[in-house]
């Protein structure tokens, strides 16, 4: 890399030795004017990237170069120079002050190449550290486990969990190929997941109670639902929201709802969700129930989302989880809405999930059939029964 000053009588004359020198490729760093008791002068900063694999020693040697030849210049009589005529004196000055700029952009050079070299080393040594942190049983295993288990922790399987797949792999060798290995580990990190039938009319209404934390797409997922019911089932829907503690929080439903052509009902208590259920049960195929979404942690109110589902006895309850969080939230989540006793998990947002493994490890400490997967915003297109052939291919694609 050349990273040079240039001092001229002008801008155009700078620029034009700067191009000479580092070509039309030149980046100019920073410009300024120089007052000198001869006149002012332009200084240019300018560098060449293009050349950025220069050496040191090449700049080292330039350092010599100009050491011997100042040596040879102190060790040489000067002769007495004329002075120039006063309408050139000005200029010729300013051509004597050019040559000087050599040793300081030497310097800015030799130090800005070290840096760089003294960066990449320290990156490359952290990165070593965080590949040895992160897969650090890699040593331990052969090529094919080794890539295996390197897979299992970028889908953010613990280090631990992500061991004991590959021990129960190597259990079940030898393998003839890379792809038998893979689909056999594909098995071993599904085998115990489960899931359930999606909502379908029956002789009798179908009563559905959605519950979750905030934000995690429960409101989009009921009215997916609802328009998958009507237009694939041709049912009676009736969708009941019990979420007014949030300013606005039925508008979104009842928007939808409204244009679907799909009733809607609000309830301000559980005494209220009682008397609706009792009198809308025998006229509707499904009723779908939307409650607030709260913070698992929040005691007062998972309480007094209890008395609702008391209220209408729902048929099944769906725990409505997103994807993208990490396994230790997962777990929480299961945990402080465990008091409500959900059927089945309905996971939304499996499109931003950069893994599955978070999920899958805690449905092995916590189990609990899924039943939907949402896949984005778009109603009714993106919501599907739940699939553990993709939750595989997710973790780790076929070959």
């Amino acid at each position: 890399m050349k990273m040079k000053k240039y001092l001229a009588p002008s801008m155009k004359e700078g620029l034009e030795l700067m191009r000479r020198e580092l070509g039309d490729d030149a980046m100019i760093l920073s410009t300024r004017t120089v007052k000198t008791p001869d006149g002012d002068i332009i200084e240019i900063v300018a560098t060449n990237e293009e050349q950025e694999t220069s050496s040191t020693s090449s700049i080292t040697a330039r350092i010599k170069q100009k050491e011997q030849q100042e040596q040879q210049e102190a060790e040489t009589p000067t002769p007495a120079k004329k002075r120039p005529a006063s309408g050139k004196r000005t200029e010729a000055k300013k051509r004597e002050l050019l040559p000087t700029a050599q040793s300081s952009d030497i310097d800015e050079a030799v130090n800005l190449v070290q840096l760089r070299r003294e960066i990449a080393e320290m990156r490359s040594v952290l990165d070593g550290l965080s590949d040895a942190v992160r897969y650090r049983h890699s040593a331990t295993l052969g090529k094919l486990y080794n890539d295996l288990y390197k897979k299992l922790r970028d889908a953010e399987f613990a280090d631990d969990e992500a061991l004991r797949f590959i021990g129960l792999l190597a259990a079940r060798g030898p393998f003839t190929s890379v792809a038998e290995a893979n689909q056999t580990l594909r098995n071993l990190i599904t085998e115990h997941l489960r899931t359930i039938t999606p909502i379908e009319p029956k002789p009798t209404c179908t009563t559905a109670f959605f519950v979750g934390p905030t934000g995690n797409g429960k409101t989009v997922t009921i009215a997916k639902l609802a328009a998958v019911c009507k237009l694939l089932y041709k049912a009676n829907v009736l969708i009941i929201s019990a979420d007014t503690y949030k300013v606005g929080g039925t508008d979104q439903l009842q928007t939808f709802a409204s244009i679907a052509g799909i009733p809607f009902e609000i309830v301000y208590n559980s005494q209220e969700l009682r008397q609706m259920i009792r009198h809308e049960k025998s006229k509707r195929d499904i009723i779908l129930i939307d409650t607030v979404g709260r913070n698992q942690r929040d005691k007062k109110m998972l309480m007094e989302i209890a008395g609702y589902k008391e209220a209408c006895m729902p048929d099944i309850t769906y725990l409505v989880q997103s994807a993208t969080v990490n396994e230790h939230t997962f777990i929480d989540v299961l945990d402080k809405f465990s008091v409500l006793s959900p059927d089945a998990l309905i996971i939304t947002k499996i499109d931003e999930a950069i893994s599955l493994g978070a999920m899958v490890s805690t449905l092995r400490k916590k189990s609990l059939p899924l039943a939907y997967f949402t896949t984005g915003q778009t109603i009714p297109d993106d919501i599907e029964p739940a699939d553990i052939e993709r939750i595989a291919n997710h973790i780790l694609p076929e070959f």
